[in-house]
């Protein structure tokens, strides 16, 4: 989901009915047309020579057809997951970035005052199969990134691209970016919170400050360790591509979890935002709770809110953008 969400927009895969009408040209050519055509002029014997030729070009036209529809230069996009303090100014900030690129290139990313991981995005999107087997375990193609400069304050990274294949990296920013005016974050009580008509005016509050693209989402823990999240204040727009269906709320999109013990399919259907956002009080979350944020190679550290914890809320707004997703956190603990 996340890599759907951060993929370029202009991509498209090459339609079946293209690479279809590629395939019929190619036997027609090779097949009865080259045999009347050489045997009108009765130069067969140099089939041997029209055979590799037609098959070269028509390789090289399948390959400007995919290049045309799968073009991309140098893309970057980023998600960015800030989180705020009760007064509203940032205290952590994560980005996670998605390198894609049309071209074999050597990719640099230029860090100032922060840590940089590289992702195994097979590892972190491996699901189950039908026999509850890890799917998606082969090692990322893209090689282990080296580095140039003094870190972690100022240095470069640098990473061998290959054509057409997402790299999802991490940045942990040591000093947080500052967050838009507008919004007043400090105006937002947990009494606001537990009621329908604030919670509506909450909403037209963000809407108004960050667009009408952004999405409020409210959490709270429960005593069953089950969180709530409230999904009436979602966006009703899910547009999408065939390759990225519900682009704008891919992070939103419903999907199955395996039960973690059992490895049985779970009729819970959560999404990228829930695993998060929201701590669950079972297998590997049980360890990483007693951990601080490590800013590794994987997500597990950035989820805040216990869901065991019915005084724990947590309001997220998640604002879209056409070079950068953007998730404003902030963590409320009632006194009661």
């Amino acid at each position: 989901m996340l890599i759907n969400d951060l993929m370029p927009a202009e991509l498209q895969i090459v339609p079946t009915w293209v690479i279809g009408t590629i395939l019929l040209g190619y036997v027609l050519m090779i097949g009865p047309g080259e045999y009347y055509l050489l045997g009108y002029f009765k130069i067969r014997r140099f089939t041997w020579i029209t055979f590799p030729f037609i098959s070269i070009c028509v390789a090289l036209f399948a390959f400007i057809i995919s290049d045309y529809y799968m073009q991309a230069s140098h893309e970057r996009k980023t998600l960015s997951i800030v989180d705020l303090d009760s007064k509203g100014s940032p205290v952590r900030e994560n980005e996670i970035e998605l390198l894609f690129t049309g071209s074999y290139q050597t990719i640099e990313t230029r860090i100032k005052s922060g840590l940089f991981s590289p992702l195994n995005q097979s590892e972190l999107g491996r699901g189950y199969d039908r026999f509850n087997s890890p799917r998606n375990t082969a090692p990322g193609m893209v090689g282990a990134p080296f580095f140039q400069g003094s870190i972690p304050t100022q240095y470069s990274v640098y990473q061998r691209m290959p054509q057409w294949t997402p790299q999802l990296n991490r940045i942990v920013n040591n000093y947080p970016q500052k967050e838009q005016a507008g919004f007043d974050w400090s105006s937002i009580t947990v009494d606001q919170l537990n009621s329908d008509e604030s919670r509506t005016k909450l909403k037209s509050q963000v809407k108004q400050t960050f667009g009408e693209n952004a999405i409020l989402l409210i959490y709270q823990g429960t005593t069953e360790g089950k969180p709530k999240r409230f999904t009436l204040y979602l966006n009703e727009r899910l547009a999408g591509t065939p390759l990225r269906p519900g682009r704008i709320t891919a992070l939103l999109t419903p999907i199955h979890r395996p039960h973690t013990q059992y490895q049985v399919q779970s009729q819970e259907q959560v999404c990228f935002m829930d695993d998060l956002c929201v701590r669950q009080q079972q297998g590997i979350f049980q360890i990483v709770s007693q951990t601080s944020p490590a800013g590794g190679s994987d997500f597990e550290d950035l989820s805040i809110l216990d869901s065991s914890d019915s005084r724990q809320w947590l309001v997220v707004v998640y604002v879209p953008g056409n070079e950068r997703d953007t998730i404003y956190r902030q963590f409320i603990v009632s006194d009661t």
